[in-house]
């Protein structure tokens, strides 16, 4: 009898704690912040010889497996509506900024297809060739501009990007369709000092 009685008191204590599951509940992944926004709307300056002007403005959630962090993402506009991205650092602490510009393949995959797309996999897209480096979802969490175009307030897109020697492949989409990126690598402090912002006019100038 004492016996059977220390073994009920044990269970009453320690059973809840006590399982044959392997499945546990995953512990809460930390977001980190974007920081203050580095550029400001309407900033203008020049890459690659061709004038750009700062459209929109985006914070930008990044979701991995076992990663969730925020970015900034810029719109860019040249002289004649052409359209670029600026990300703020792929990763959080990424010391380089991606200047990426958008491109429509000759014989571009499915949404399904891109879906199936697994880390390591290889990608080869109107001449581009590369692995697989991280599969993302993005959701724009907060936007200033103008003229936002498709940084949107909530919008979620699901992609994965991709890494060779030269150029970053970006493929992005949603219900609203699918948008590819090609792009390169440049120092933050470089792009920092090419956008300056206009100054105001004053009154009566």
């Amino acid at each position: 009898l004492q016996a059977a009685f220390v073994i009920i008191l044990f269970l009453l204590i320690f059973g809840r704690t006590l399982s044959c599951s392997t499945d546990y509940e995953g512990s809460a992944v930390k977001e980190i912040p974007a920081g203050p926004p580095p550029l400001a709307v309407g900033a203008t300056g020049k890459v690659d010889d061709k004038n750009y002007r700062i459209t929109a403005h985006a914070v930008v959630e990044i979701a991995e497996v076992g990663a969730k962090w925020e970015r900034h993402e810029y719109q860019l506009m040249d002289d004649y509506g052409t359209k670029a991205l600026l990300v703020c650092g792929n990763k959080p602490d990424a010391s380089d900024w991606i200047f990426f510009e958008p491109f429509s393949p000759m014989l571009a995959p499915t949404a399904q297809q891109l879906a199936a797309k697994k880390i390591g996999e290889v990608v080869e897209l109107d001449g581009y060739t590369g692995k697989v480096s991280e599969i993302l979802r993005s959701t724009v969490e907060q936007t200033d501009g103008g003229e936002l175009g498709d940084l949107k307030d909530r919008t979620v897109s699901y992609g994965f990007g991709s890494v060779n020697e030269h150029r970053t492949l970006l493929a992005r989409w949603n219900d609203a369709g699918i948008q590819f990126f090609r792009g390169r690598t440049m120092p933050a402090k470089k792009l920092e000092g090419v956008f300056k912002t206009t100054p105001a006019a004053q009154p009566g100038n």
